[in-house]
């Protein structure tokens, strides 16, 4: 079935369906806590610990225990990020209380016991004050767990680990709280001493932000900087020559989402500290350490990737240029990539030639990545053709992707040691290349993270290694690497296809109106995210039709501006959405694809950033209208409402859409097949 075809129709069938009006209260501004609660309070968020259950706006139970018919419980204020606990089905003298923790329920020394309540005589249940789940003053991302015991017995329970979907309302940015939840606070680390592990938990969380535009964790980037940069060697320098090199693809990262030059400039540092260790020996290539004793794959991956990518940020550069094509030239002159497209380890230094050591994960996904950056620094077809080779050998190996799931060889049940971290590095590299391939690995990355999903979480969204489960524990590295396939992975319907995904958008947002269910609404958040993450500066602005970024034209800009827009609606106290919606608008109009006669053209010509005269299809002029009606709610902007009406008074008296006064799509046929077959339900509804 075509994928895109099946998209439209059932998103724009969904929306039909949903109620034409709706309502919705926006929450009182917070004017300050009662005495009673602020004496008591230990965490101020949006309210103080210490509040009252009574007042929460939001009440789900995501995780219970019991123990001798006594029923304990956690209950979420979604609305509020905090929660409170309970005992039901209980005698008086019943005990309930909460425990808080700031680093995944690994400890909560000081937050232990927290509202310890008693059911009072006459009663059989009782509940704590609501507790906040995080320290927004401190940075501590947390979650919270409900304990009790009877009255007359000395055992207790304890629920799960739980926290609210603040932060965390797909798979993805859950998935990123729960790694922030193992980010050290005092030393800038994973887990307290992670060190390339660390880089590459980092440059998960950056992709995050590039992805959802989640900046709540961006702290994190400057917080291991200050803190690290004079450690080991200084510059993020150690002795070892891939430990440096992933440190310095995190600065880059880093540099992209914060235009801060000193990151740029740490990233050079570590290229150049990488490239004093390559000599002729075996005609060339760095060095795994500083002891020169060992030359392999994945210093050298990481090398051209790191060279390729500096190149493509520094302008007028040559120097990483020609070092990124210089290492790749060596790569290949040592067979480490084998006949079947797989990268062994490393070379053998008595004959310069492949060791036909382990197919490790990584060593598969950063050359891909690093192959990606040389063709876009470079245009080296043949580099992106090669990297094309080795992810399909990735992705069918029975040795690497055993049931179409990635894994470790000799994969560890334990999240310890350095193979903890290959996936993510394999997986993130997997990601890039199917970005630049328009999809291509798109159904290997979602069943992958279906899997990991399904079968390898807790209740927190921390992950372990097994992405084809079960879930056997975590730590910051296997962490990361479920970060990174989730950064990798489309999903909550999304591809490669800008327009595809905002339809869908906007038919759970009509879901979330009808239902009330707010991971509709977290899914269209998600797919409003993912879109923006295709915005860029060409010609001024504006979302691209595809992943590829080679059209910009009216229909996914239209949706991206109805979408942001109706979610600016519906969540308070939003600025986000309702800032894109505006830009969207505001670059729509200086594009002029909205032409003298008030009808919308297809695209812009991305020579000119100008209309491309191309056909007016009929849901070009709706869904624009729509849009603009939604822009005009959210925003009372007067013209914008006006140039709606221009366009529905263009479109309903042209004689080439509505011949005879009755909407006509340009060509259409007799069948309803292709495309063209929904676009006048888009047309008319808007």
């Amino acid at each position: 079935m075509n994928f895109r075809l099946a998209a439209l129709g059932a998103a724009i069938a969904l929306a039909a369906t949903a109620l034409a009006q709706w309502q919705t209260t926006s929450a009182a501004p917070v004017q300050g806590q009662t005495a009673s609660a602020a004496l008591a309070a230990t965490v101020c968020n949006r309210y103080c610990d210490g509040r009252d259950p009574a007042l929460a706006t939001a009440d789900q139970v995501p995780v219970s225990s019991t123990l001798y018919s006594r029923s304990f419980k956690v209950h979420v204020n979604g609305t509020d990020a905090m929660v409170w606990g309970s005992v039901e089905n209980g005698r008086s003298g019943d005990e309930v209380w909460l425990d808080r923790s700031f680093d995944g329920g690994r400890g909560w020394s000081g937050d232990s016991r927290l509202g310890d309540t008693a059911i009072p005589a006459g009663s059989g249940s009782g509940r704590t004050p609501q507790f906040n789940v995080d320290d927004w003053s401190t940075n501590g991302v947390g979650a919270l767990r409900a304990c009790g015991k009877a009255g007359d017995r000395p055992e207790t329970t304890c629920t799960a680990w739980t926290r609210s979907n603040w932060n965390a309302w797909d798979r993805r940015t859950a998935a990123t709280t729960a790694l922030m939840m193992r980010f050290d606070r005092t030393t800038g680390l994973f887990d307290t001493t992670g060190w390339w592990t660390g880089a590459n938990a980092l440059t998960a969380v950056i992709d995050n932000v590039k992805r959802s535009n989640m900046s709540s964790y961006k702290y994190a980037i400057a917080s291991t900087y200050d803190k690290n940069i004079n450690a080991r060697q200084g510059q993020f320098r150690n002795e070892y020559l891939d430990d440096t090199g992933w440190w310095g693809l995190a600065w880059v990262d880093a540099y992209d989402v914060t235009g801060d030059s000193r990151y740029l400039n740490t990233a050079r540092a570590d290229a150049d500290y990488m490239w004093s260790y390559w000599d002729t020996r075996c005609g060339g290539g760095i060095y795994w350490s500083t002891a020169k004793t060992t030359k392999n794959a994945i210093p050298n991956s990481l090398f051209i990737q790191l060279n390729a990518a500096l190149s493509q940020r520094i302008a007028g550069d040559t120097t990483y240029k020609s070092r990124a094509v210089a290492d790749w030239n060596w790569f290949q002159s040592t067979g480490m990539l084998n006949s079947g497209n797989l990268v062994n380890d490393g070379v053998n230094l008595s004959t310069c030639k492949n060791n036909g050591d382990t197919l490790w994960t990584y060593n598969q996904g950063v050359l891909m990545n690093a192959l990606v950056q040389l063709n876009k620094a470079t245009g080296d077809a043949n580099a992106l053709a090669t990297a094309r080779r080795v992810g399909d050998a990735m992705t069918t190996s029975s040795y690497l992707s055993p049931s179409g799931i990635l894994r470790e060889p000799n994969e560890s049940d334990i999240c310890g040691g350095d193979a903890a971290s290959f996936k993510g590095a394999a997986i993130r590299g997997l990601g890039v290349l199917n970005s630049a391939t328009g999809g291509a690995y798109n159904g290997y990355l979602q069943r992958n993270a279906d899997s990991a999903y399904g079968r390898d979480r807790d209740s927190i969204d921390s992950y372990g290694s097994h992405w084809a489960g079960p879930f056997t524990g975590t730590n910051h590295s296997c962490q990361h690497s479920a970060v990174d396939l989730f950064n990798a992975a489309q999903g909550q319907f999304r591809n490669e296809y800008l327009d595809d995904t905002g339809w869908w958008g906007l038919a759970w947002v009509a879901a979330y109106d009808v239902t009330g269910d707010s991971r509709y609404l977290n899914t269209a958040r998600a797919d409003a995210d993912y879109m923006f993450s295709y915005w860029d500066t060409r010609c001024g602005g504006g979302v691209y039709w595809r992943t590829d970024k080679t059209v910009k034209n009216a229909i996914p800009n239209s949706l991206y501006i109805q979408l942001n827009a109706s979610l600016s609606q519906r969540i308070a106290g939003d600025t986000v959405y309702r800032q894109r919606a505006q830009a969207g608008w505001s670059w729509f109009q200086s594009t002029g694809m909205l032409n003298s006669s008030n009808l919308v053209n297809d695209g812009i010509n991305l020579s000119t950033c100008k209309n491309n005269g191309d056909v007016t299809w009929t849901y070009h002029q709706g869904v624009l209208m729509n849009a603009l009606v939604q822009l005009n709610k959210l925003t009372g902007d007067a013209n914008a409402l006006a140039t709606a009406r221009k366009i529905g008074d263009a479109m309903t008296t042209s004689t080439y859409l509505s011949p005879s006064g009755i909407l006509r799509e340009p060509n259409e046929p007799d069948t309803c097949s292709g495309d063209g077959a929904s676009f006048k339900g888009a047309a008319i509804r808007g």
